[in-house]
C-alpha cells in the first residue's frame, strides 16, 4: 500500500463521502458511513457528504414497485445533477479533494470522480457474480442483472480501490479487471469491542431457556450463500449422531425461519431445540458468544465472514468453510469443513456432515486445560480486527490520494 514519504509536508484532508439513500434502510451500510465520517473529523479533516436526496422518493416509500423506481429517479437522475452542480461550484478545490464512495453498489457515480482523487470501498463481488452467472441455480430479476452490469461500467471508471479481504480483491480484479496496484485490502474491523463475558454474567434478559447441556449458535440472515440448510443439517446429524448430540440446543441469530424451515425442522421433531432470535444488539450477541460450545457458519461464499472475527473476539470455536475468506480471515484459528456439496449428492453430503459432527464431538471432549487455552489464544489472535484498525488505515490511504502526497497521477 502507498504511503506518504516523510519529507511529504502535513496536508488538511478534504474529503467527500457519497452516502446512501436514505429510503433504502441499509442499516448496516449507513454504520459504515457514520464510521467513516467520525473517523474523518476526528482526523481533522475538513469533511462533507453528499446523499441522493429523497425527493419524488416521499410520494410512496419502498423498496419495491412504484417507491423504488421512484428512488432510482433520485439516486440516478436527480442525484447526478447535482453532484455536476456541486463538482462545479468546487472548481479547482475538487482536485484538492478526496471522494469517498464506501460502497461499490455506486459504481454509477464514479464516472463524475474519475479524473479526481477518489475511492471505491468494494465490500463483496457476489451480487455482481450473480448477475453474471457464476453461481448455477442463483440469478437476479431483469432488472437487478441490468442494475449490476451499470455497477460494473461505473467500477471500471475508477482508479483506486479499498477491498476487505484478498477473496474479494481477487473477484475484483476478475469480473471488473481495474489495475491490480490500484487494488489495497485492509481487512474490515470488529464493529463493537467484543469481550469473553465472565463466568458470573447473568444471562440477558428476553431469551429463550436454552439446555442446560449447552447450545451451537449461527449468525446469518436467509441470504442464499449463508447456508442455512447446511446448518440445519449440520444440527441434525450432530443431534442424531454425536454422544451428547441429543441434549443440546441451537440458536440462530438472523432472519425468522420461513415454511419450508419450520416444516423441514418439524419432520425431524428438532422445532423445539432450534431458537430464532432476531433484533439481537451487540450485548447479547457477546453473550451468546461466550457461552456457546461453537459457531456453525458454513458459508458458500462471504465477502469476509465478519461473525468469525466476532467469534473469536469472545473466544468462541468457530467451525466455517475452508475457501476463502473465511480461511483467509480465520487463518489456523478455526476448524473447517469443505465446501458442502449438492444435497443430491447424497454420499458426499454423508461424508461432510460426518466431517462437521466430528469437529463438533472434539470440541465437547476437549479437556479444560486444553480449552482454555484455546479461548485465548483466539482472543489474542482477534486484536488485530480491534475497533478503529481498518479506519485508520483508511485515513492513511486517503490521505496518499492527494497531489500534495505525491503519490496521486491525475489525467486531468
Amino acid at each position: 500500500m502507498r504511503t506518504p514519504t516523510s519529507s511529504t509536508p502535513p496536508t488538511a484532508l478534504h474529503s467527500v463521502l457519497i452516502g446512501h439513500y436514505a429510503n433504502d434502510e441499509q442499516a448496516s451500510m449507513e454504520r459504515f458511513d457514520e464510521r467513516i465520517e467520525q473517523q474523518l473529523v476526528e482526523s481533522g479533516a475538513i469533511h462533507r457528504t453528499w446523499k441522493p436526496p429523497v425527493c419524488l422518493g416521499c410520494i410512496q416509500r419502498s423498496a419495491s414497485g412504484i417507491g423504488k423506481w421512484l428512488g432510482y429517479i433520485d439516486k440516478f437522475v436527480i442525484f447526478p445533477l447535482l453532484i455536476q452542480i456541486r463538482l462545479m461550484r468546487m472548481g479547482k478545490m475538487a482536485k484538492q479533494t478526496v471522494f469517498i464512495l464506501p460502497d461499490h453498489s455506486h459504481g454509477p457515480y464514479v464516472p463524475f470522480f474519475s479524473r479526481l482523487p477518489h475511492v471505491v470501498h468494494v465490500h463483496d463481488m457476489i451480487a455482481i457474480r450473480t448477475a453474471a452467472g457464476a453461481f448455477p441455480g442463483q440469478q437476479l430479476s431483469r432488472t437487478g442483472r441490468i442494475y449490476q452490469r451499470c455497477i460494473v461500467r461505473g467500477l471500471r471508471h475508477a482508479r483506486n480501490f479499498l477491498c476487505i479481504s484478498e477473496a474479494t480483491r481477487q473477484d475484483l480484479l476478475r469480473w471488473v479487471e481495474p489495475e491490480a496496484e490500484r487494488c489495497e485490502v485492509v481487512w474490515n474491523e470488529l464493529n463493537f469491542p467484543y469481550q469473553r463475558c465472565g463466568p458470573d454474567e447473568p444471562r440477558p434478559a428476553g431469551l429463550p431457556e436454552l439446555s442446560e447441556s449447552g447450545f451451537l449458535l449461527h449468525v446469518g440472515n436467509r441470504l442464499w450463500y449463508k447456508n442455512r440448510p447446511g446448518v440445519l443439517r449440520i444440527f441434525e446429524a450432530f443431534s442424531a449422531h454425536a454422544a451428547r448430540g441429543h441434549d443440546i440446543d441451537l440458536v440462530i441469530v438472523g432472519d425468522a425461519p420461513d415454511a419450508n424451515d419450520l416444516a423441514w425442522l418439524t419432520s425431524r421433531e428438532l422445532q423445539n431445540r432450534v431458537h430464532f432470535l432476531q433484533g439481537v444488539d451487540c450485548l447479547v450477541l457477546q453473550w451468546l458468544y461466550s457461552r456457546s460450545l461453537g459457531l456453525l457458519f458454513p458459508s458458500h461464499h462471504e465477502g469476509f465472514g465478519w461473525p468469525i472475527i466476532e467469534a473469536l473476539a469472545c473466544g468462541c470455536p468457530v467451525l466455517t468453510t475452508r475457501q476463502p475468506p473465511m480461511s483467509e480471515i480465520g487463518s489456523k484459528w478455526v476448524e473447517y469443513v469443505d465446501p458442502m456439496p449438492s444435497i443430491n449428492e447424497e454420499r458426499s453430503l454423508h461424508d461432510w456432515l460426518r466431517s462437521a459432527v466430528e469437529v463438533l464431538e472434539q470440541w465437547l471432549e476437549q479437556e479444560p486445560s486444553a480449552r482454555n487455552e484455546h479461548i485465548w489464544s483466539r482472543i489474542e489472535y482477534s486484536r488485530r480486527f480491534a475497533v478503529g484498525s481498518a479506519f485508520r488505515e483508511y485515513i492513511r490511504f486517503y490521505q496518499t490520494l492527494l497531489p500534495s502526497g505525491g503519490s496521486y497521477t491525475s489525467d486531468s
